[in-house]
């Protein structure tokens, strides 16, 4: 069953620039689970965070509930983990966990996800119970 406050809590922090954990501020990034995100090859876009420390769904619902900081999520965890942790948190079945943390429709690349298309989402989730991931409509691009 669905985590409608979990849920919630998780699309106030990636509405408001991220997670802080103690004093790291965790932006978001599809397509690390939480790590030290490398800008020097593109724009910062939604990924910006003071540090490059961003996390993705799963990274982020995984901190939340965990209370971990970054560096230590990478350093005792694997993904299997993190998706499990994060799935508990949000309260979703197997198949809502894979469509939401990585089975996107082919024309949706992890690396392209912006915060406000995982929002959407996540608000999708809560009002239809299922995952449904649209793409970026031009003003995001």
């Amino acid at each position: 069953m669905l985590n409608e406050h979990n849920i919630e809590q998780l699309i106030q922090r990636l509405a408001h620039d991220g997670l802080c954990v103690g004093k790291e501020r965790v932006g978001f990034s599809m397509d690390t689970y939480a790590g030290v995100k490398d800008f020097s090859t593109g724009p910062l876009g939604d990924s910006s965070s003071g540090s490059g420390t961003v996390a993705c769904i799963a990274g982020h619902s995984y901190l939340m509930a965990t209370g971990v900081t970054v560096q230590e999520a990478m350093a005792a965890t694997d993904g299997e983990t993190i998706e499990t942790v994060a799935a508990n948190f949000l309260g979703l079945t197997r198949d809502q966990a894979n469509d939401l943390f990585f089975d996107l429709p082919e024309e949706i690349a992890l690396m392209d996800v912006s915060v406000e298309q995982a929002i959407g989402t996540l608000k999708r989730l809560l009002d239809k119970g299922e995952v449904r991931w649209l793409a970026a409509s031009p003003m995001q691009q």
